[in-house]
């Protein structure tokens, strides 16, 4: 498609002539207005004020049927977040009736909504301006709109594992024009400020871009692991270092942020849920296995953060409490040993009524009781004499081998389960010593066998 097709295409979609109120708020970024300021601007619509409160009173933000005007809006979610909630209803409105070809616009709304809201919360986090960073998020993929409202075949590519790269090659060879590059071109004639548009059209392709654009870069990728159920990260963990030594965050910093990531998607759901008027949240992974156990040294590991995002219910355990857990199953095994070894010597000559009483007792031995004291604690006794009596007991942590072991930064176990699946993280490939995960950062092939 030459360049005059590309700019009829964008001249004759629906995103040609987005609401005026839209222009508005964004340019709102560049000044410090009252919020009586900002209500009045929102207030000029009043179905998009309508949803802004609706938004304001849902659950999360634990205001719930609180909040009845704009004003009171402001004062208790403040100017930003209501500024950044409006955008996103006024964009979500103009655009949730077209119809797309090989993606669902939900899904794309809710994967665009996730972007916006970590590229805010970690831009944050290195210096950046959170709102501008929040509207870069919410545009960066507004030219898919354009070329997905254009009737198409359904493609194979979206129901098989594929990369950002792949997608991208696909626009290529069907519209002569990635939606990144028609991203720019849309928003250039939006007016919109100029290092926004580098950042959306530098996001594919991280390496020499702006900070922004690897934020957003970094944005995308944890929330295509939320949306997209065949995507397969590029970022291996050269490359996610370098990328964090780009904007400035040491490796342990961004992994404790990363635990507000599950939060965020939390939050994207249920404005999703609002905004699209849905009974129920959005079910976004469906797994024959559900449940996984993580053991790693690391207390904010990455590792736990991409698996609930991949749809798990993840048990944590450090590689001590493992050791710990083995040792004591270990010692209990050799003192039920012991006790049934005394049984025997001491019961003399057998006869077949004997050899019953003394199964009996066996299996009365190897009882699991000893579960009962898994979770006690040193504990005084009163005597009966008048004084006391400490009891000590052993305190360990029983592990749950759930069908998914995944072992980050430390050596596979044996375990005593048979059917469990085990991977260990894959950093340095030369250092695993057990199978490991196809990708660093995130993978749809965890396979459930």
């Amino acid at each position: 498609m030459d360049s005059e097709k590309i700019s009829q295409l964008v001249d004759k979609s629906v995103l040609a002539s987005p609401p005026d109120l839209l222009f508005k708020i964004i340019n709102s970024l560049d000044s410090e207005l009252s919020s009586r300021q900002i209500g009045e601007i929102i207030g000029h619509d009043q179905s998009i004020s309508a949803q802004v409160l609706k938004l304001s009173n849902s659950s999360f933000f634990g205001f719930k049927g609180n909040i009845r005007t704009l004003d009171r809006a402001i004062n208790i979610l403040g100017t930003k977040t209501v500024r950044n909630i409006a955008v996103t209803t006024l964009l979500f409105a103009h655009t949730n009736k077209i119809r797309l070809w090989n993606i669902d616009i939900l899904n794309f709304w809710l994967h665009t909504y996730l972007v916006a809201d970590i590229t805010r919360e970690l831009s944050q986090k290195v210096g950046l301006d959170g709102d501008e960073a929040y509207i870069a998020g919410l545009l960066h993929d507004i030219g898919r709109l354009v070329l997905y409202a254009q009737k198409q075949e359904k493609a194979d590519i979206f129901r098989r594992v594929h990369t950002s790269e792949d997608i991208f090659q696909y626009e290529e060879a069907t519209w002569g024009i990635r939606s990144n590059e028609l991203s720019k071109l849309l928003l250039t004639k939006w007016n919109i400020p100029e290092d926004t548009i580098k950042a959306i059209a530098e996001h594919s392709n991280p390496e020499n871009s702006s900070m922004l654009a690897k934020v957003v870069h970094i944005a995308n990728e944890f929330s295509s692991v939320v949306t997209d159920m065949y995507f397969k990260s590029q970022i291996t963990y050269p490359v996610f270092r370098g990328l964090l030594n780009e904007i400035g965050m040491k490796e342990e910093d961004f992994t404790r942020f990363t635990v507000q990531i599950p939060d965020i998607t939390e939050r994207g759901q249920m404005i999703m849920k609002v905004m699209s008027k849905q009974q129920n949240t959005m079910t976004l992974k469906h797994r024959l296995i559900s449940r996984a156990t993580l053991i790693t040294p690391e207390p904010h590991p990455l590792s736990e953060c991409l698996l609930k995002l991949l749809g798990f219910s993840v048990e944590v355990f450090s590689p001590q409490e493992v050791d710990n857990y083995r040792h004591f199953l270990n010692e209990e095994e050799e003192k039920r040993k012991r006790e049934f070894d005394m049984l025997n010597e001491t019961s003399g000559p057998t006869t077949e009524c004997q050899d019953e009483l003394n199964r009996a007792r066996a299996v009365e031995f190897k009882k699991p009781g000893f579960f009962k004291r898994l979770f006690s604690k040193t504990r005084l006794t009163p005597e009966e004499n008048g004084g006391s009596h400490i009891e000590e007991v052993l305190q360990v942590k029983p592990i749950n081998w759930n069908p998914l072991v995944i072992f980050d930064k430390c050596d596979p176990v044996e375990l005593e389960r048979m059917s469990a699946v085990i991977y260990q993280v894959l950093r340095d490939p030369s250092q695993i010593k057990g199978h490991p995960l196809p990708f660093f950062f995130a993978s749809p092939d965890i396979k459930t066998q």
